[in-house]
């Protein structure tokens, strides 16, 4: 716990994690301020913007078996707002921004402690979080959203795998499974560490690592049947919002399309393009387990019809972050991606406040 929080920890992480916020912060101000009268009300919103509001109202009323949209949200970081709102009066928004941002704050410590461990140095750490504290996407982290503590859980759940304590791993993976169902996609970096440990170590430890994510995953769709009689729930209610699954190169020649017609969903094109980029750079420079996480991540968020959200769940790759730090490493890009990242999140932030991106 104490290299976890040791001073260089603290040095690179409590500025970028309160720098993200003064410019999420000032930038929501600004679009109150100057905002068009037909965006006011989807401004005043807040915090409580987009998904954000979705959580909320899981926290205060629980699942309503009558709004089958509501399920598509796992209940790990609901659960753990309404613990948190049982000691904290006031708004259960403000629980929820608690959980959040105290997760942000818990996920960089774990972001930099993973990086050191892998001996990419204090360099390469401290960029990686800077990166993802201030990724486009990054807004998220300070609303009322899950990522931050999925991440919490994923990163620590990798630092346990990394040290082989098989239980720690099979206990995060699953809280992981239990708030996002992307959660189970850590099962192929399990099935990777398992192959390398070969036959050494307590044999129910390690199925106990390899099924965590995906019991996390299975003990919410159970509770969702018993619970409404209709099996798959939260997924199917998911499509209907994201589409169906489809041939992600199938979904990027589509986005071509879009290029040529000039259709903004072009933008998410790009940006697919890119993070496939970073991922090549993942595979080439870190350890497999990495890859064999951020791959199918990457995959999933692109074989939907509707990606939208695709810079959201990109971020959920947080292997593609310290690629991202690896190209810094040239001169030319060391004031190019900071620069480009922070337009981004202001300019993310600021259109998500609008309504006009869906985060």
């Amino acid at each position: 716990m104490n290299k976890i929080f040791s001073r260089s920890a603290i040095r690179a992480v409590v500025p970028a994690w309160l720098a993200a916020r003064l410019v999420v912060g000032c930038t929501m101000v600004l679009v109150h301020v100057f905002a068009p009268e037909e965006r006011a009300e989807f401004v005043r919103q807040r915090f409580q913007s987009w998904d954000a509001g979705w959580y909320r109202s899981l926290l205060v009323n629980g699942y309503d078996l009558g709004v089958a949209e509501g399920f598509r949200f796992f209940p790990g970081y609901v659960l753990l707002g309404r613990a948190v709102h049982m000691f904290l009066p006031g708004d259960a928004q403000w629980s929820l921004l608690l959980v959040s941002n105290g997760a942000s704050l818990l996920m960089l410590f774990l972001l930099y402690q993973l990086v050191m461990r892998e001996n990419m140095g204090r360099h390469l750490a401290g960029r990686t979080v800077w990166l993802l504290a201030f990724f486009p996407t990054g807004f998220v982290l300070v609303w009322g959203y899950a990522e931050s503590l999925f991440l919490v859980f994923v990163i620590a759940g990798f630092l346990a795998l990394q040290k082989k304590h098989w239980w720690g791993t099979a206990a995060l993976f699953f809280a992981a499974g239990l708030t996002r169902p992307t959660g189970v996609l850590v099962v192929f970096s399990v099935v990777i560490s398992l192959l390398n440990a070969g036959r050494r170590g307590p044999w129910l430890a390690k199925l106990a690592a390899l099924l965590g994510a995906p019991l996390g995953v299975s003990a919410y769709l159970w509770w969702a049947y018993a619970s409404t009689g209709q099996p798959w729930l939260p997924v199917t209610a998911q499509r209907s919002l994201r589409g169906g699954f489809v041939d992600p190169f199938s979904r990027l020649g589509h986005g071509f399309g879009d290029l040529w017609d000039k259709n903004p969903e072009a933008f998410h094109l790009v940006t697919a393009l890119f993070f496939l980029l970073l991922l090549a750079v993942v595979v080439k420079k870190m350890p497999l387990v990495y890859g064999a996480y951020a791959g199918p991540v990457l995959l999933v968020a692109l074989a939907a019809e509707n990606i939208n959200s695709l810079e959201r769940y990109a971020m959920s790759a947080f292997p593609l972050l310290v690629a991202l730090a690896f190209l810094m490493e040239g001169r030319r890009l060391q004031r190019v991606i900071p620069a480009v990242s922070l337009a981004g999140l202001v300019c993310l932030t600021a259109a998500a406040s609008l309504g006009i991106y869906v985060p």
